[in-house]
Protein backbone atom coordinates (compact mmCIF):
# COMPACT_ATOMS: atom_id res chain seq x y z
CA UNK A 1 0.00 0.00 0.00
CA UNK A 2 1.50 3.29 -1.05
CA UNK A 3 1.51 6.17 1.51
CA UNK A 4 -0.18 9.33 0.38
CA UNK A 5 2.15 12.23 -0.01
CA UNK A 6 1.36 15.23 2.25
CA UNK A 7 0.26 18.31 0.49
CA UNK A 8 1.91 21.68 0.97
CA UNK A 9 -1.16 22.86 2.89
CA UNK A 10 -0.96 19.96 5.33
CA UNK A 11 2.77 20.53 5.81
CA UNK A 12 2.11 24.19 6.62
CA UNK A 13 -0.59 23.24 9.13
CA UNK A 14 1.72 20.72 10.81
CA UNK A 15 4.50 23.28 11.02
CA UNK A 16 2.06 25.76 12.54
CA UNK A 17 1.00 23.24 15.18
CA UNK A 18 4.64 22.47 16.00
CA UNK A 19 5.43 26.17 16.27
CA UNK A 20 2.42 26.69 18.60
CA UNK A 21 3.52 23.75 20.75
CA UNK A 22 7.05 25.14 20.98
CA UNK A 23 5.76 28.62 21.85
CA UNK A 24 3.38 27.20 24.50
CA UNK A 25 6.19 25.14 26.06
CA UNK A 26 8.48 28.16 26.10
CA UNK A 27 5.69 30.23 27.69
CA UNK A 28 5.10 27.68 30.42
CA UNK A 29 8.74 26.91 31.18
CA UNK A 30 10.28 30.30 30.56
CA UNK A 31 7.97 33.29 30.59
CA UNK A 32 5.82 32.13 33.49
CA UNK A 33 8.87 31.36 35.63
CA UNK A 34 10.46 34.71 34.92
CA UNK A 35 7.10 36.40 35.41
CA UNK A 36 6.83 34.90 38.91
CA UNK A 37 10.36 36.01 39.70
CA UNK A 38 9.58 39.50 38.44
CA UNK A 39 6.44 39.64 40.61
CA UNK A 40 8.47 38.51 43.61
CA UNK A 41 11.09 41.17 42.95
CA UNK A 42 8.40 43.83 42.60
CA UNK A 43 6.91 42.83 45.96
CA UNK A 44 10.36 42.77 47.55
CA UNK A 45 11.17 46.20 46.12
CA UNK A 46 7.84 47.49 47.41
CA UNK A 47 8.57 46.18 50.91
CA UNK A 48 12.08 47.62 50.83
CA UNK A 49 10.65 50.98 49.75
CA UNK A 50 8.26 50.91 52.73
CA UNK A 51 11.12 50.02 55.08
CA UNK A 52 13.25 52.75 53.56
CA UNK A 53 10.49 55.31 54.18
CA UNK A 54 10.12 54.09 57.76
CA UNK A 55 13.87 54.42 58.32
CA UNK A 56 13.84 57.90 56.81
CA UNK A 57 10.97 58.87 59.13
CA UNK A 58 12.89 57.47 62.11
CA UNK A 59 16.00 59.31 60.99
CA UNK A 60 14.01 62.55 60.96
CA UNK A 61 12.74 61.70 64.48
CA UNK A 62 16.16 60.52 65.73
CA UNK A 63 16.44 63.01 68.60
CA UNK A 64 12.84 62.42 69.66
CA UNK A 65 13.31 58.63 69.62
CA UNK A 66 16.51 58.89 71.70
CA UNK A 67 14.73 60.99 74.32
CA UNK A 68 11.72 58.64 74.37
CA UNK A 69 13.96 55.57 74.66
CA UNK A 70 15.78 57.14 77.60
CA UNK A 71 12.45 57.99 79.24
CA UNK A 72 11.18 54.42 78.85
CA UNK A 73 14.47 53.05 80.15
CA UNK A 74 14.20 55.22 83.27
CA UNK A 75 10.58 54.10 83.70
CA UNK A 76 11.63 50.46 83.45
CA UNK A 77 14.42 50.93 85.98
CA UNK A 78 11.97 52.64 88.33
CA UNK A 79 9.58 49.68 88.07
CA UNK A 80 12.37 47.15 88.62
CA UNK A 81 13.76 49.09 91.58
CA UNK A 82 10.61 48.24 93.56
CA UNK A 83 11.29 44.50 93.39
CA UNK A 84 13.72 42.69 95.68
CA UNK A 85 16.02 39.99 94.24
CA UNK A 86 14.52 37.28 96.46
CA UNK A 87 11.68 36.42 98.86
CA UNK A 88 11.96 33.99 101.75
CA UNK A 89 9.83 33.05 104.74
CA UNK A 90 12.39 34.70 107.02
CA UNK A 91 12.09 37.98 105.15
CA UNK A 92 8.29 37.73 105.09
CA UNK A 93 8.28 37.08 108.84
CA UNK A 94 10.48 40.11 109.45
CA UNK A 95 8.12 42.30 107.43
CA UNK A 96 5.11 41.05 109.41
CA UNK A 97 6.93 41.88 112.65
CA UNK A 98 7.68 45.37 111.32
CA UNK A 99 4.06 45.76 110.22
CA UNK A 100 2.57 44.75 113.57
CA UNK A 101 4.96 46.93 115.55
CA UNK A 102 4.12 50.07 113.59
CA UNK A 103 0.38 49.49 113.32
CA UNK A 104 -0.22 47.96 116.76
CA UNK A 105 -1.97 44.90 115.34
CA UNK A 106 -2.24 41.67 117.29
CA UNK A 107 -1.93 38.43 115.31
CA UNK A 108 -3.53 35.12 116.21
CA UNK A 109 -2.19 33.07 113.28
CA UNK A 110 0.07 33.35 110.26
CA UNK A 111 0.47 31.07 107.23
CA UNK A 112 2.89 31.14 104.31
CA UNK A 113 1.88 30.35 100.74
CA UNK A 114 4.06 28.58 98.17
CA UNK A 115 6.26 30.51 95.77
CA UNK A 116 5.18 30.52 92.13
CA UNK A 117 6.31 32.37 88.97
CA UNK A 118 4.28 35.28 87.65
CA UNK A 119 6.62 36.46 84.89
CA UNK A 120 9.13 34.88 82.49
CA UNK A 121 10.74 36.51 79.42
CA UNK A 122 8.10 34.86 77.19
CA UNK A 123 5.06 34.82 79.50
CA UNK A 124 3.21 37.10 81.92
CA UNK A 125 0.56 35.62 84.19
CA UNK A 126 -2.85 37.18 84.81
CA UNK A 127 -1.76 38.12 88.33
CA UNK A 128 1.31 40.11 87.31
CA UNK A 129 2.05 42.96 89.74
CA UNK A 130 3.31 45.20 86.94
CA UNK A 131 1.23 48.30 86.21
CA UNK A 132 -0.62 47.47 83.00
CA UNK A 133 1.80 46.52 80.21
CA UNK A 134 4.45 49.08 81.10
CA UNK A 135 7.22 46.55 81.58
CA UNK A 136 6.56 44.66 78.33
CA UNK A 137 6.35 47.96 76.42
CA UNK A 138 9.59 49.17 77.92
CA UNK A 139 11.27 45.87 77.12
CA UNK A 140 10.37 46.29 73.45
CA UNK A 141 11.54 49.87 73.48
CA UNK A 142 14.87 48.97 75.00
CA UNK A 143 15.63 46.13 72.51
CA UNK A 144 13.98 29.43 103.60
CA UNK A 145 10.74 29.92 101.92
CA UNK A 146 12.62 28.39 99.07
CA UNK A 147 9.70 26.30 97.91
CA UNK A 148 8.22 25.83 94.44
CA UNK A 149 4.90 24.70 92.93
CA UNK A 150 4.30 21.00 92.44
CA UNK A 151 6.33 19.55 89.59
CA UNK A 152 8.84 22.42 89.46
CA UNK A 153 12.36 22.68 90.76
CA UNK A 154 12.97 24.86 93.84
CA UNK A 155 13.65 28.51 93.12
CA UNK A 156 17.36 29.26 93.65
CA UNK A 157 16.85 32.39 95.74
CA UNK A 158 19.99 34.09 96.94
CA UNK A 159 22.06 32.46 94.20
CA UNK A 160 23.47 34.68 91.48
CA UNK A 161 22.05 33.94 88.04
CA UNK A 162 23.74 34.47 84.70
CA UNK A 163 23.22 38.05 83.62
CA UNK A 164 21.66 38.39 80.17
CA UNK A 165 19.69 41.12 78.42
CA UNK A 166 16.49 41.31 80.41
CA UNK A 167 16.71 37.66 81.41
CA UNK A 168 14.41 38.16 84.38
CA UNK A 169 12.03 35.77 86.08
CA UNK A 170 9.39 37.06 88.49
CA UNK A 171 8.17 35.12 91.53
CA UNK A 172 5.33 35.73 93.95
CA UNK A 173 4.18 34.42 97.28
CA UNK A 174 1.66 35.44 99.93
CA UNK A 175 1.30 35.56 103.70
CA UNK A 176 -2.12 35.20 105.35
CA UNK A 177 -2.61 36.58 108.84
CA UNK A 178 -5.51 36.54 111.30
CA UNK A 179 -5.44 39.89 113.05
CA UNK A 180 -7.05 42.01 115.70
CA UNK A 181 -6.61 45.77 115.39
CA UNK A 182 -8.15 49.13 116.01
CA UNK A 183 -9.65 50.96 113.06
CA UNK A 184 -6.74 53.40 112.93
CA UNK A 185 -4.29 50.52 113.28
CA UNK A 186 -5.82 48.72 110.28
CA UNK A 187 -5.67 51.88 108.19
CA UNK A 188 -2.03 52.38 109.13
CA UNK A 189 -1.28 48.75 108.25
CA UNK A 190 -2.83 49.16 104.79
CA UNK A 191 -0.96 52.43 104.28
CA UNK A 192 2.36 50.77 105.15
CA UNK A 193 1.71 48.00 102.63
CA UNK A 194 0.62 50.40 99.87
CA UNK A 195 3.59 52.73 100.39
CA UNK A 196 6.25 50.10 101.02
CA UNK A 197 9.42 50.55 98.99
CA UNK A 198 9.14 46.94 97.78
CA UNK A 199 6.28 45.82 95.54
CA UNK A 200 3.44 44.21 97.47
CA UNK A 201 -0.33 44.45 97.75
CA UNK A 202 -3.29 43.15 99.72
CA UNK A 203 -4.98 40.27 97.92
CA UNK A 204 -7.82 39.56 100.36
CA UNK A 205 -9.11 41.37 103.42
CA UNK A 206 -11.96 40.74 105.84
CA UNK A 207 -12.86 42.90 108.84
CA UNK A 208 -15.51 42.30 111.50
CA UNK A 209 -16.43 44.54 114.43
CA UNK A 210 -15.93 43.02 117.87
CA UNK A 211 -18.60 44.40 120.24
CA UNK A 212 -16.71 43.17 123.29
CA UNK A 213 -13.53 45.14 122.64
CA UNK A 214 -14.58 47.66 120.02
CA UNK A 215 -11.77 46.45 117.77
CA UNK A 216 -11.71 44.87 114.33
CA UNK A 217 -10.87 41.24 113.61
CA UNK A 218 -10.36 39.50 110.29
CA UNK A 219 -8.01 37.86 107.83
CA UNK A 220 -5.56 39.62 105.52
CA UNK A 221 -3.56 38.11 102.67
CA UNK A 222 -0.47 40.08 101.68
CA UNK A 223 1.07 39.29 98.30
CA UNK A 224 4.84 39.69 97.95
CA UNK A 225 6.94 39.75 94.78
CA UNK A 226 10.57 39.36 93.70
CA UNK A 227 12.57 39.37 90.47
CA UNK A 228 15.41 36.96 89.88
CA UNK A 229 18.04 38.29 87.48
CA UNK A 230 18.06 41.93 88.56
CA UNK A 231 21.03 43.64 90.15
CA UNK A 232 21.42 43.34 93.90
CA UNK A 233 22.04 40.60 96.44
CA UNK A 234 19.64 39.10 98.95
CA UNK A 235 20.35 40.12 102.55
CA UNK A 236 19.35 37.88 105.41
CA UNK A 237 16.95 39.61 107.84
CA UNK A 238 18.23 40.55 111.28
CA UNK A 239 16.25 39.09 114.21
CA UNK A 240 18.55 40.39 116.97
CA UNK A 241 15.75 42.33 118.63
CA UNK A 242 13.71 39.18 119.46
CA UNK A 243 14.64 36.98 122.42
CA UNK A 244 14.49 33.21 122.16
CA UNK A 245 11.46 31.90 124.05
CA UNK A 246 9.53 35.18 123.97
CA UNK A 247 5.77 34.83 124.38
CA UNK A 248 5.11 37.19 121.45
CA UNK A 249 7.59 37.03 118.56
CA UNK A 250 5.84 39.93 116.83
CA UNK A 251 6.44 42.31 119.77
CA UNK A 252 2.98 43.82 119.22
CA UNK A 253 1.18 46.14 121.58
CA UNK A 254 -1.73 44.97 123.71
CA UNK A 255 -4.99 46.24 122.24
CA UNK A 256 -7.47 48.22 124.27
CA UNK A 257 -11.18 48.63 123.93
CA UNK A 258 -12.81 51.21 121.73
CA UNK A 259 -12.63 52.04 118.03
CA UNK A 260 -9.95 54.54 117.04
Amino acid sequence: MRMRRMSDREIKLLLAVLIMAILFGAYQSGYQRFHRKASGLRNENSNMAIQKNELLQKQLRKDEIIVETARLKDKTELILSRFPPAITQEKSMMFIIYLTQLSGMKLTSISFHDISPFYTPDRVSNTSPFDGTALSQNTAAMSGGNTAPSGQAPVPYGAASEKQDFNITGYKTAVSISYQATYSGLKKCLSLIANNKERMNVGELTASFDNATGNLTGIMTIKLYALEGIEGDYEEPDFDGIDIGTSNIFSTFELYGGVK
